[in-house]
């Protein structure tokens, strides 16, 4: 018998091959709300720390990273919001997306003003137990017109690869995971706030929201935007990741352009940090950019896979406390996103 299962446990695990956002849910999608049973079932069940080398190793093996990266780097400073050359790339996003592994990849509208829209990318794995619940992985996928941006390149490739190796590892977390790439981040991050706006009925569901900017160095840590308490439990929960040099964990707080939106809802929110290492070059820097894809994959799962959530979401009032405490008041008045918090216009309401 032994000989069976373990050919039915292959097979299985070679259904491990689709994940869906939304739609039907069918009994070979492991990557769906029906959890598979029976025997030679996939392991559905394995912790973070049992997951986290698989997805590892398919991070550091990936057969499309260089192509992604490529295609990305090549139209760097070409696809600001609403562009036919960001929609070329939006198009393009989602064909990578389902290339990863997903089905039912979608694209919300963002309106970004004077008639042009943009859209942002998502797809997303569903957790086995609480699938209502997920945690975010996200990057920006346009830049500034006329600007060069490679950091927005190397991070929309890295959340693009952290969703093919989750996939991969074959197992689930308790939780969602949904990787999201933003337009917008150029036109007063209009991706961000259309989203936290759509999806406004969800926000207490979201546990955590992880983005990545790139910039050619080795994630090295996490800020947790001005969340103090949330630094042990996430200290604790990122184990995983200590070998591959992710220990720096501050509460340093700025205006970062794919999570401020998420911040300003009170929702626990992780940005990468890159150490003060010089830039990577050449080969070196798809090298990084891999370990930063493995950092980002094993991130999202291990807090999708808690027992509790890191933290929860905070109220305005604790909201405003940690805006004041951190000085991201004064940096938000900067970016003129100060009156449009006080009105209630930005961010939870009064």
């Amino acid at each position: 018998m032994r000989p069976i299962l373990a050919a039915l446990t292959m097979m299985s695990t070679a259904m491990c091959a689709s994940a869906q956002f939304g739609g039907p849910q069918t009994n070979n999608d492991p990557f769906s709300k029906t959890v598979p049973s029976g025997p030679g079932a996939c392991s559905v069940a394995k912790s973070c720390v049992e997951v986290a080398p698989s997805i590892i190793k398919a991070a550091e093996t990936s057969p499309a990273f260089a192509a992604n990266l490529q295609f990305l780097l090549a139209t760097k400073g070409k696809r600001p919001s609403g562009s036919a050359e960001e929609k070329k790339t939006m198009a393009w996003a989602v064909d990578a997306f389902r290339k990863s592994g997903y089905v039912g990849v979608k694209t919300e509208t963002v309106t970004l003003g004077h008639g042009r829209t943009s859209q942002n990318v998502i797809a997303e794995i569903s957790g086995r137990d609480l699938p209502q619940e997920f945690v975010i992985v996200a990057a920006h996928l346009d830049s500034p017109v006329g600007e060069s941006d490679p950091a927005s390149s190397q991070g929309a490739a890295a959340v693009i690869e952290a969703a093919r190796a989750v996939h991969a590892s074959g197992s689930l977390p308790r939780r969602s995971i949904r990787f999201v790439l933003f337009t917008g981040s150029a036109n007063d991050m209009a991706g961000t706030h259309a989203y936290v706006l759509k999806h406004s009925g969800e926000l207490d569901q979201i546990v955590a929201v992880i983005t990545a900017d790139g910039g050619g160095k080795p994630i090295s840590g996490f800020s947790l935007e001005g969340r103090k308490e949330l630094i042990a439990p996430v200290q604790k929960e990122l184990q995983p990741v200590r070998s591959l040099g992710v220990d720096d964990f501050t509460s340093a707080a700025e205006v970062h352009r794919d999570t401020i939106d998420f911040l300003l809802e009170g929702i626990p929110t992780l940005a990468a940090s890159y150490g003060s290492s010089a830039p990577t070059a050449g080969a070196n820097t798809l090298s990084a950019l891999k370990k930063d894809a493995a950092i980002l994959s094993v991130t999202a799962y291990a807090l999708a896979d808690t027992e509790s959530r890191i933290g929860s979401r905070q109220s305005r009032t604790k909201i405003e406390e940690m805006l004041q405490e951190t000085g991201l008041a004064t940096k938000m008045k900067s970016e003129k996103l100060w009156a449009l918090w006080q009105a209630g216009r930005r961010g939870r309401k009064p």
